[in-house]
């Protein structure tokens, strides 16, 4: 029995992304402005800062968002999503996966689920 090998066709330019990552859901765009509070380490401490990030797209694993300043991969993040009609707000937690420079700023994938808030 052979194996076929894995094949790159177009050329890896970023080196911050994962090489073979897949979407498991399907995206919805989503437009719209939200608070995150990021926590990662620095210096061997965990800091937390506060800042705003551009939702582009979300599914039920994870959001695609635009940010204006680098985000740590591997750091976590809950996304402060609004109180909309009679509902309250929702507060996600997710994992930092990837971070590409663009643009006027970065493009940033999370996924949900992915939490190292307890370490």
């Amino acid at each position: 029995m052979t194996q076929a090998a894995l094949k790159l066709v177009d050329p890896v330019v970023v080196t911050d992304s994962l090489l073979f990552e897949r979407r498991r859901d399907p995206r919805s765009s989503l437009q719209g402005q939200v608070t995150v509070v990021r926590s990662f380490r620095h210096d061997g401490e965990r800091c937390s800062k506060i800042s705003s990030i551009t939702l582009r797209d979300i599914s039920s694993t994870g959001v695609g968002a635009f940010a204006r300043e680098p985000v740590e991969i591997g750091s976590d993040m809950v996304v402060m999503f609004p109180p909309h009609g009679p509902d309250g707000a929702c507060d996600s937690t997710c994992r930092v996966v990837r971070c590409i420079k663009c643009e006027g700023g970065y493009e940033v994938g999370a996924r949900f689920g992915l939490s190292n808030s307890a370490a």
